[in-house]
């Protein structure tokens, strides 16, 4: 090319995974109304030489055209927003599931006490004061019988004495372990069954869903939204249920 010659400039910018930062840049100069093919090959070879940079910026070269980048800071893709988290920050709330196993305890004591204590094996740097938590029966008929919220951070503790009545395998919750204290908001009766929340396309993915062994488990944001309405649907459904399976019917006097 002379030096007098128009000519075309094409810059390629290679994104990362998560697309909100520019990994490399390759810059192709030819001359006017020359159709430019780019290759994969091209763009590895930029991305290779801008790594071998020693100096705090880029020479890109292709053909006899060289072109200097400064690479003293990465650059930011101002078009596409950071992607948004799925999970709470650690300053905001969290959503958790916490299963009960009817094997080991009778699950309606969740139900009957105010201020619940649960076992913590998973997420525990994560669980923290003012979290929401449901709480799950497991099995095939199991699913979300209650809400409550965390009082306190985790830590060492002995299984309260209002809740020794309710144990069925004492060896299971026997000493000092790492339990969270929970206050009971409200109980959810009938259950909201796992099958209907499985019929759910943003609920499907649910973590206890997917693989249901374990105590603790964590909700996204997105699903921590639609389990709340989820919520408030069963509640406007059934206004007067007893626990008993059964409907009452309230009669307003004459």
């Amino acid at each position: 090319m002379t030096a007098d010659a128009p000519v075309e400039v094409t810059i390629s910018f290679r994104l990362n995974s998560n697309s909100d930062l520019v990994e490399s840049i390759a810059v192709r100069i030819a001359p006017h109304g020359v159709e430019q093919h780019w290759s994969r090959a091209d763009l590895d070879r930029a991305s290779r030489v801008g790594r071998e940079s020693q100096e705090g910026s880029t020479v890109l070269s292709f053909g006899d055209a060289k072109v200097l980048v400064s690479a003293e800071q990465p650059v930011e893709e101002a078009a596409a927003p950071a992607p948004r988290s799925l999970l709470a920050s650690p300053e905001e709330t969290a959503t958790w599931i916490f299963q009960a196993n009817s094997k080991f305890s009778d699950v309606s004591g969740l139900r009957l006490l105010s201020e619940p204590v649960c076992l913590v094996r998973q997420f525990k740097q994560q669980i923290k004061r003012g979290d929401r938590v449901y709480l799950w029966e497991c099995g095939r008929r199991g699913g979300i019988i209650g809400l409550a919220e965390v009082l306190e951070a985790p830590r060492i503790q002995a299984e309260p004495p209002a809740q020794l009545r309710f144990i069925r395998d004492g060896q299971r919750f026997a000493g000092d372990r790492l339990r969270v204290k929970l206050r009971l908001l409200k109980v959810i009766a009938p259950v909201i069954h796992r099958k209907y929340l499985l019929s759910r396309p943003e609920l499907a993915k649910l973590s206890i869903l997917r693989c249901p062994r374990g105590t603790n488990f964590r909700v996204t944001r997105e699903q921590a939204e639609v389990l709340d309405k989820v919520v408030k649907k069963f509640e406007a459904f059934f206004p007067n249920w007893n626990g008993l399976r059964e409907k009452r019917i309230v009669f307003a006097g004459g």
